[in-house]
């Protein structure tokens, strides 16, 4: 059993049992900057998402009014947080860009293994000792690896990171660069996640655009 008052962090999450002007800021769960009101009630709802559970409580989330308690029903990587945690641990799925440096190091495996043995052959058909033959096929297959692909690709990329850090823009994974480049419509959910969870006025004025203290009795 959790009791949890004002200004606590929920621990787990739980079944709510009983509540008392109970909410919720789960800015940090759900995006959504006004506090979630609770109560036990119980909810005949399918496959439910977690802005739709009024009578459970999250982990992480903090009792912004009243109080509440309940019976712990999840810990640790069982809960909705630690949901989300599973998922930022998953492996990224590769780029358009990681898909084409690949092919693009295939083949040049594949021409680089081709041309070494049609030279190893040819150098046996002319009547070449086989020692001269293969030191010379191998010296033209890694004459043609691009040992610096690599670092010429970082580089790139790099400097697209600084031109976008220029703009604003932090770039996490530098291949993703090129998938960005290649958007025309980017949608986004910036709900309380990307802001301070806060509501404040910065501005205020009659219908006449003008500016009237009487707007602020209103509000």
């Amino acid at each position: 059993m959790v009791t949890v008052n004002v200004g606590d962090i929920v621990p787990a999450d739980v079944r709510i049992t009983k509540s008392k002007d109970l909410h919720c800021n789960e800015a940090a769960l759900t995006g959504e900057s006004f506090p979630t009101e609770k109560n036990p009630e119980t909810l005949d709802i399918q496959q439910p998402t977690p802005q739709q559970l009024t009578n459970y409580m999250f982990l992480g989330t903090v009792v912004s009014n009243g109080t509440g308690s309940g019976i712990v029903v999840s810990t640790g990587k069982n809960t909705e947080f630690g949901s989300i945690s599973k998922s930022l641990s998953r492996a990224h799925p590769e780029t358009e860009f990681q898909k084409g440096i690949k092919q693009y190091g295939n083949l040049l495996l594949s021409l680089t293994i081709a041309l070494a043995v049609s030279i190893f052959a040819i150098g046996i058909v002319l009547g070449k000792p086989i020692i001269d033959s293969l030191l010379f096929a191998l010296a033209v297959a890694i004459g043609l690896v691009p040992e610096l692909m690599p670092a010429i690709v970082t580089i790139s990329l790099s400097q697209g990171a600084r031109n976008m850090a220029k703009a604003k823009v932090i770039v996490k994974r530098l291949v993703s660069i090129e998938d960005f480049g290649n958007m025309n419509v980017l949608c986004t959910d910036k709900t309380g996640t990307l802001t301070d969870g806060k509501i404040c006025l910065k501005e205020y004025s009659s219908i006449d655009q003008e500016k009237n203290l009487r707007c602020l009795n209103i509000l």
